[in-house]
């Protein structure tokens, strides 16, 4: 714990930041932060304080700011840097309550902001954002797009070191083309935007969606073709039963139930070097543990069932595509203000198979009593 001058830290709070700022910097000296962001409550609109530390992403009402900030601080990141305008940062010890007003130039503001600046805005990518619904005409974003629009950022945020890594990587032809495949792409908002990003680095790309709706797909396309986008591609089709086709990235955002296991298993079979799968639903998992489990005190309530559903089905997954050789993480891609369904699973190619995972696999869905979707991924993935 560490002591700080409380009344004289909530002075300069109130004096630097009684209105809005870009972001807040919390350091402790040992290379950990606490990254701050405002944002907007998407149901209420009421103001609210988004605070990200690694992987933990917590909510908090505007007016609880200064709170928030004194029990940070007496937790150890007692070093803030409030990034209040275009350039200007604010350094503050909470030890003793001192601040120091500092001029950075552009890239160094961007640095110590935490570089949270969205990617894909109004003014660079109106026009995308426009064709799948997110903008109006006038180029404002509704609060109920919001969310999306968020997501979609967030997205990017997280998939953007995924694919530098797939884009340096050594190639035998010069005349690399970047495969990616939006799998259950639903209004293919992944599909666009990834197609803006990569188009934007002037790479050679192709973007494939699928997904089994007929209007969706229709709509997809008629997007595509208003924004001349000839690199993107559609298909109406089941995951199982779609065209067979090489991609180095394949994504997923929220494939309802069954459909988050056809979209891995998809782009395990296709080759995918990275995987960046949101799941939804986990129904199949909860009505199986109904019938049978090893935890019966875990199933008596429905709640308490789905959450365990949730947990083991995802689990699951993560350790199948360990035991074929992925990396794989599992991380908050977005705050949970934004959507209830916020946890990714992000898998990259590092090795072969191993066997023992496999078994580790099979042992633990014996153990719970399940028979997930996702087994069939072993099946699919010897006879590649």
């Amino acid at each position: 714990m560490v002591r700080i001058q409380e009344q004289k830290l909530k002075r300069q709070i109130r004096r630097y930041l009684s209105d809005s700022f870009k972001s807040l910097v919390l350091e402790n000296g040992s290379g950990e932060n606490w990254l701050l962001t405002l944002d907007r409550h998407p149901e209420t609109q009421a103001a609210v304080i988004v605070a990200r530390h690694g992987e933990r992403t917590v909510v908090h009402p505007r007016e609880q700011l200064e709170d928030v900030l004194a029990r940070l601080s007496r937790d150890g990141f007692f070093k803030h840097n409030y990034m209040i305008g275009k350039g200007t940062r604010v350094k503050v010890d909470a030890r003793y309550g001192k601040a120091k007003v500092q001029q950075l130039e552009e890239t160094a503001w961007k640095k110590v902001s935490g570089g949270r600046e969205d990617i894909i805005r109004p003014d660079n990518a109106g026009n995308v954002l426009k064709a799948i619904g997110i903008m109006k005409e006038n180029g404002s974003i509704s609060a109920r797009e919001h969310k999306k629009y968020k997501q979609i950022n967030d997205f990017l945020r997280v998939c953007k070191p995924v694919l530098d890594k797939i884009i340096n990587r050594p190639r035998k032809t010069a005349d690399f083309v970047l495969e990616v495949s939006d799998l259950a792409c639903g209004n293919s908002y992944l599909a666009f935007v990834l197609a803006w990003y990569l188009q934007s680095l002037k790479l050679k790309h192709r973007v494939h969606g699928i997904d089994s709706r007929q209007d969706v797909i229709d709509r997809s396309i008629r997007r595509a073709g208003e924004l001349s986008y000839s690199q993107m591609s559609f298909e109406v089709a089941s995951l199982r039963e779609s065209t067979d086709r090489d991609c180095h990235l394949a994504v997923s955002l929220h494939g309802c139930d069954k459909a988050t296991d056809e979209a891995i298993i998809k782009a395990v079979v296709a080759g995918a070097e990275a995987l960046m799968i949101v799941p939804c639903c986990q129904n199949e998992v909860f009505l199986q543990l109904e019938k049978a489990s090893a935890f019966p005190e875990l199933c008596k309530q429905s709640l308490y069932r789905r959450a365990y559903a949730t947990v083991l089905t995802d689990s699951l997954r993560a350790l199948a595509l360990e035991a074929l050789g992925y990396k794989v993480k599992v991380l908050e891609f977005t705050a949970a203000l934004h959507t209830s369904k916020s946890l990714m699973i992000r898998a990259e190619k590092a090795r072969g198979p191993q066997p023992q995972l496999k078994r580790e696999f099979q042992q633990s869905c014996q153990k719970h009593g399940v028979k997930p979707a996702i087994m069939a991924i072993f099946d699919a993935a010897d006879g590649v």
